[in-house]
């Protein structure tokens, strides 16, 4: 005895002179003269085979039935629970002498096979669901829930039709209305909007229409799209605009107390420039000029008379032309400064003898600007107070140096000092307020601008007084 099948054989049938023996998972097997000719793969879980006219309809115990042709085993239908009103659990088929075909199922009883079980109408099912082209695990949803990104979903849904598989049609919709007709059974939608859908599909077989198969899905809105995070937006964005408002108000406050403070540094030295010039000149000066010029007019002097008033004249003009300019060569106040030395030593009762000298590293005097009015109240003050009565041999010295950038100006006097000509000197409110205006006029030519008041001494003994100051050089060139 030859075993030629190992696996559990549930059923046997003879067609066409050949054995076909029936498998459980194997499928069928084609037996001729003791020799597994071929292997036909069929539904597993084999109940029976039994041939019917042309055909062999072969029972499984969980898949229904399936039907191949005699004469080829070539596959031509299924009939089960999801095409016809049957169990899909078949035990054995029979057909009887008036050709009516029995099929007896394992949960369901008998079924008497005729034309109206193949003619009832197709039942359709959605076969798989893709979410960004990867299937999602269960098909028993009522509603998806997807995410912003999950936007791109395709659906796949079968008809089985028992005798004509290639006359099954397709329509569905996603919210709006149903497509044509088509042998299409897949569809993709790509790039959805958040929202909810309804995906509806109907499949027909001929006139006959299967029952509409739906299914819902929602793809939440993206969270820059939802109105809590758009008013969180929006806040922040007003926040941030008023923080800007706020340091633009606080930049264009500061900006404008700056200008607030130059305008008024301006103001104030130009009040200083007025004040200067108001106290140019000693009327106690003036007066002594024109006494002296009425003395010598007197004295039929008429030679030093005219001299004397082309002085003054000449003074008086620069003094008046250089009030209203902002800067004057440095030569100018040099003549201006002679003629107030010169008409000085002939008017003052005390006798003095003056030099001016200069280091300007080659610089013509005439190309270095300064402010008008600096020199001639500090001039002045050591004429009236820097020499005691009927000292001989007064000497005032004024000296201006180029170095380092910086314009330096000297006064210097071998008078009785600072200190001791403070507590001498008669009070005088002009001449007082003429030193402090001068003084803070310099200050406020420059950052870089330095003043002081020392005295010359040589031994511990006092020689005089030196007032310094400087002021950063500038030409017209």
């Amino acid at each position: 005895m030859n075993k030629l099948i190992e696996e559990n054989t549930t059923s046997l049938l003879i067609s066409n002179n050949q054995l076909i023996a029936a498998t459980e998972i194997q499928g069928l097997m084609i037996i001729d003269d003791h020799t597994v000719l071929k292997n036909i793969a069929t539904i597993e879980n084999i109940s029976s085979i039994k041939r019917v006219k042309d055909e062999i309809w072969v029972a499984s115990k969980k898949n229904g039935l399936e039907i191949l042709d005699a004469n080829t085993y070539i596959f031509k239908r299924k009939i089960n629970k999801y095409n016809a009103f049957i169990s899909s659990q078949i035990n054995t088929v029979f057909k009887d002498k008036q050709n009516s075909i029995w099929i007896g199922s394992s949960n369901k009883g008998l079924y008497k096979y005729n034309s109206t079980t193949e003619t009832a109408n197709p039942k359709l099912f959605i076969e798989n669901i893709a979410v960004n082209y990867k299937s999602i695990d269960s098909l028993n949803i009522n509603k998806l829930a997807l995410k912003p990104n999950e936007n791109n979903i395709s659906f796949s849904f079968k008809t089985i039709d028992l005798k004509n598989p290639k006359n099954i049609e397709y329509r569905y919709q996603l919210n709006n209305d149903f497509t044509p007709w088509s042998p299409q059974n897949k569809v993709d939608f790509a790039n959805l909007k958040a929202g909810n859908y309804q995906f509806t599909v109907q499949s027909k077989e001929g006139s006959l229409l299967s029952k509409k198969v739906s299914l819902s899905f929602f793809i939440d809105t993206p969270i820059y799209q939802k109105a809590w995070f758009i008013i969180l937006c929006g806040a922040i964005l007003c926040l941030l605009l008023a923080l800007f408002v706020e340091l633009h108000i606080r930049k264009l406050n500061k900006k404008n107390q700056q200008k607030i403070n130059t305008l008024k540094v301006e103001n104030h030295v130009l009040t200083l420039e007025q004040k200067a010039l108001q106290l140019q000149m000693n009327p106690h000066f003036i007066f002594n000029v024109l006494n002296g010029i009425k003395a010598l007019g007197n004295a039929g002097n008429s030679k030093e008379l005219n001299k004397t008033i082309s002085q003054f004249s000449v003074l008086l003009r620069s003094v008046l032309n250089n009030s209203r300019l902002e800067e004057i060569s440095l030569q100018e106040e040099i003549d201006t400064l002679k003629n107030y030395l010169d008409l000085e030593q002939k008017m003052n009762s005390m006798s003095f003898e003056y030099a001016i000298e200069t280091s300007l590293n080659n610089i013509d005097s005439e190309e270095i600007l300064i402010p008008p009015m600096l020199l001639q109240p500090f001039v002045e003050n050591c004429i009236k107070h820097a020499f005691q009565p009927n000292k001989t041999a007064a000497k005032i010295k004024l000296l201006f140096e180029v170095r380092n950038r910086f314009l330096h100006f000297t006064i210097e006097d071998n008078g009785i000092g600072f200190h001791q000509s403070k507590k001498e000197k008669v009070k005088s409110n002009h001449q007082s307020v003429a030193l402090e205006v001068t003084k803070e006029r310099i200050q406020h030519l420059s950052k870089y601008n330095s003043f002081s008041i020392e005295e010359i001494k040589d031994k511990n003994e006092v020689k005089g007084t030196k007032i310094g100051f400087k002021i950063p050089l500038k030409t017209d060139y």
